[in-house]
């Protein structure tokens, strides 16, 4: 997974509107476009992580326990064959 783009700001992403999709290159990720960056959500392993972690770059991540009340999951929740499957 090569994942160029940083957040400088995850907070105003956080409390921003965002309209998440599945990334179809990899399984149980999400993908949005903020402003005019790529952003990228992973669904982690609930209840044993946190349900969410927003990449943040240089493999760093904000953890998070909901979807906040700003965002939204568009389309279906599948991912094509050709998605990477997921790895930790």
């Amino acid at each position: 997974m090569n994942r160029a783009s940083r957040i400088a700001d995850p907070d105003r992403v956080i409390a921003s509107i965002v309209e998440w999709e599945a990334d179809p290159d990899d399984v149980m990720w999400l993908r949005a476009t903020f402003e005019t960056t790529e952003v990228y959500l992973r669904i982690n392993n609930f209840p044993d992580e946190n349900l969410y972690s927003l990449w943040v770059g240089d493999d760093q991540y904000v953890e998070l326990g909901d979807m906040p009340i700003g965002w939204s999951r568009v389309g279906p929740l599948s991912w094509p064959p050709s998605a990477r499957p997921r790895r930790r």
